[in-house]
């Protein structure tokens, strides 16, 4: 089951580093397309998150702070060239996890705050995720970040919930350190 997965993913990848890369091109059209009346044609779903609006989540809002036609495209492009092809990678590609993890390596692998190291998990289902942090040692606040097959979340086995299809390559990845007890 977990080799028909993999091989499942690798094939699906090709289709979701393609959505990604027309993530660039059409970001700017969608977010313009969207000014008038904030809502983005049904055919550009594949571009949109499906847990919040085209002007992001809190932080984004944050960061893209206003509210003139200027402000509202410059920051619907950032949030879509941020998360691009969200959509397709939830909806089509997502998978059901499953009741329960095996996990090899780290769970707590995380850039956010940053625990170095390497994991590889998955359910009954097959359903997998490999997840790599890499700090380098040349310069401070930077990683690889590697994150391949599906976003699994141990908090939410069991569920039946949807997880999303996960093809991160972050060669120069950013890093939260964490703060000193």
């Amino acid at each position: 089951m977990l080799l028909k997965t993999i091989l499942l993913w690798m094939f699906l990848f090709v289709f979701s580093m393609t959505i990604n890369l027309l993530s660039f091109p059409l970001s700017p059209i969608i977010a313009l397309i969207s000014l008038p009346n904030d809502k983005v044609p049904a055919i550009f779903n594949w571009w949109m998150t499906h847990d919040n609006p085209i002007d992001g989540d809190e932080g984004h809002l944050e960061r893209w702070p206003g509210d003139t036609t200027w402000i509202k495209f410059k920051r619907r492009t950032a949030w879509l060239w941020r998360n691009k092809g969200y959509g397709f990678d939830y909806y089509l590609t997502g998978r059901p996890i499953g009741n329960y993890l095996i996990t090899y390596g780290d769970p707590n692998v995380s850039d956010r705050p940053l625990t170095a190291g390497s994991m590889f998990q998955f359910d009954e289902n097959g359903t997998w995720e490999f997840y790599l942090i890499y700090p380098y040692p040349i310069k401070a606040q930077k990683c690889l970040r590697l994150r391949f097959g599906w976003k699994l979340d141990d908090r939410k086995a069991g569920t039946g919930e949807r997880m999303m299809m996960a093809t991160s390559i972050g060669i120069w990845k950013s890093y939260v350190k964490k703060e000193d007890s």
